[in-house]
């Protein structure tokens, strides 16, 4: 599992408020690193994408997140929420397809 920058701020996130006292250090697993989030992927912000198509688009590696996340069956609740979030028909289409060719 490839770990995004929106996993790795969110792990940093967790472990900030969750800090070891003055002088102790603190030790990630990496169970925790690679387990499995409990609530899907947040959406990319609007101003996150610049609307070229790039194919490191953030909302293409939002789709794979949250295929990933609902793990078999996955494109199907994947589609589901990319139909409910995104606003912009185009980009929906276009994630659709995406969706649709990595199935």
């Amino acid at each position: 599992m490839r770990l995004t920058l929106r996993m790795v701020l969110q792990l940093m996130r967790q472990f900030a408020t969750k800090g070891a006292p003055v002088g102790e250090t603190r030790t990630v697993s990496s169970s925790a690193i690679c387990s499995k989030p409990k609530q899907p992927p947040d959406a990319p912000f609007p101003e996150e994408c610049c609307g070229r198509g790039c194919a490191n688009c953030v909302w293409i590696d939002y789709a794979d997140e949250l295929m990933e996340f609902f793990d078999k069956g996955g494109a199907e609740e994947a589609r589901r929420i990319i139909e409910d979030k995104v606003e912009d028909v185009n980009l929906r289409t276009y994630l659709l397809m995406e969706l649709r060719r990595k199935q």
